[in-house]
């Protein structure tokens, strides 16, 4: 009796074949996370940046004074006018820090700070410049 022998693969050609195929599909997936944590961190930047300015604004042109409060435990920013209160909510993943007692006068002037904001291991800084408010990121 002859056997043919017919090539097929070891089961050690398998789970490396199995390996090298799981890998290949799970490294784009953690650079995808990673990329989704900077995003959010960005979008949450510009978010506290553009609310900032637009008070700023409006205390010149309106002449208001606002008062702004970071509350971290629904993520949201208190705006207090002399007889409005509004709200301004952030991702819940990400941090504030710096943000509390934020005083915009009614000639739209600001105490000068860093606001860092975290998200993760991943961390952006706005630095509020001077009086006159002009905010420049790290």
């Amino acid at each position: 009796m002859i056997f043919k022998r017919i090539k097929a693969f070891t089961l050690i050609e398998t789970i490396v074949t199995l390996t090298i195929i799981c890998l290949l599909v799970l490294m784009p997936t953690l650079y995808v996370k990673n990329i989704k944590e900077q995003i959010i961190l960005d979008s949450t930047t510009r978010q506290i940046r553009s609310t900032i300015n637009k008070y700023l604004h409006l205390s010149t042109v309106e002449k208001k004074s606002y008062f702004l409060s970071y509350f971290d435990n629904n993520s949201s920013i208190q705006i207090m006018e002399p007889h409005q209160v509004s709200k301004v909510y952030l991702n819940r993943h990400v941090r504030v820090y710096n943000f509390d007692n934020l005083y915009i006068s009614n000639r739209g002037t600001i105490s000068p700070r860093t606001i860092t904001v975290k998200n993760g291991s991943k961390e952006k800084k706005i630095k509020i410049q001077m009086t006159w408010g002009r905010m420049v990121e790290e």
